[in-house]
């Protein structure tokens, strides 16, 4: 019996780990909650374009894991399934600000 349990959550585990996918953020900024509801508290939050791994759904709500480990809940509207990849002129649009632009502001 103690075999069969160990067996039921390794099959557990296997499933939750290949249904996690990773998903965009396909709207400018949305809060990262503590629980799956607008009143959650707000713990982080996630920019247009951020990559997340959607951990679990639940009634419109996804749990997910930032690049940066931080764990939370965004609703559905928030995230695309299509990946999103910021570019300007021709190449790939980095997040920060040399130290030259930031000396310009």
């Amino acid at each position: 019996m103690k075999r069969l349990n160990v067996w039921i959550l390794a099959a557990g585990l296997f499933v939750s780990v290949a249904s996690a996918n990773t998903m965009s953020v396909q709207v400018k900024e949305s809060p990262l909650r503590a629980g799956p509801s607008f009143l959650g508290a707000v713990l982080d939050k996630v920019v247009y374009g951020d990559a997340v791994t959607v951990i679990e759904e639940r009634a419109g709500w996804a749990n997910v894991k930032t690049v940066t480990g931080q764990l939370g809940w965004l609703h559905g509207s928030a995230l695309s399934a299509k990946r999103i990849v910021l570019k300007g002129a021709g190449q790939t649009v980095g997040a920060g600000a040399s130290s030259d632009e930031i000396a310009l502001a």
